[in-house]
């Protein structure tokens, strides 16, 4: 099969981009998350451009990466989701777009940041939500903020918010009626828990 990351690139970039292609790999069910969690430990670990390749080597032709251009072009297309009756959990590089409107009803959506690299700056989420739940995933270092009007529904942000700049932040905006929005950090209960102890 041919190399999935281009040659030449640093080591750093090379795990990036391979942290990148085996979250897109898991997110269509090519590999299980057994497989995602041992992979990413050996590419995170890889002191050779050759050991994160070997990581790749057996994934579809279609997991090909993107080039910057590409993820330019990602960042800037607009996604549209509309459920109706249904549940869908979306990760990888479908959430790269700083444009997404997504349309609920009767409906549960997943979005999964957790594995997901951004560049720093803004990506919208334009959400109608009736009688239907959105949970947002992030990782620590994330910042979300909920610009939402609500009718008898709950909004949890989860105290996501993070002063300064450099880093990515999820605007969500729009109306949910009768449903609920929820942000979930990565690994959050255990810093509360932690924060808790030192609390007392």
């Amino acid at each position: 099969m041919s190399q999935l990351i281009p040659k030449g690139r640093p080591l750093s970039e090379q795990k990036n981009i391979a942290e990148e292609l085996l979250s897109e790999a898991y997110a269509r069910d090519f590999i299980t998350m057994e497989e995602f969690e041992k992979r990413i430990s050996v590419v995170h670990a890889a002191g050779s451009n050759r050991d994160v390749q070997a990581e790749l080597e057996d994934l579809p032709e279609a997991l090909i990466v993107q080039t910057s251009n590409d993820n330019t072009q990602l960042a800037a297309k607009e996604v549209k989701i509309n459920l109706v009756l249904s549940s869908k959990t979306l990760r990888g590089s479908k959430l790269k777009s700083r444009n997404m409107k997504s349309k609920l009803i009767l409906a549960e959506q997943k979005l999964d940041y957790s594995k997901t690299l951004l560049d720093p700056g803004k990506y919208y989420i334009d959400a109608t939500i009736i009688l239907s739940t959105l949970l947002i995933i992030v990782p620590e270092n994330y910042a979300v903020s909920i610009e939402m009007g609500s009718v008898l529904s709950e909004i949890r942000e989860h105290d996501t918010k993070f002063p300064g700049i450099g880093v990515p932040e999820i605007v969500v905006r729009g109306k949910v009626i009768l449903g609920e929005v929820k942000v979930k950090k990565k690994g959050s209960g255990f810093i509360d828990k932690i924060k808790k102890l030192l609390d007392e």
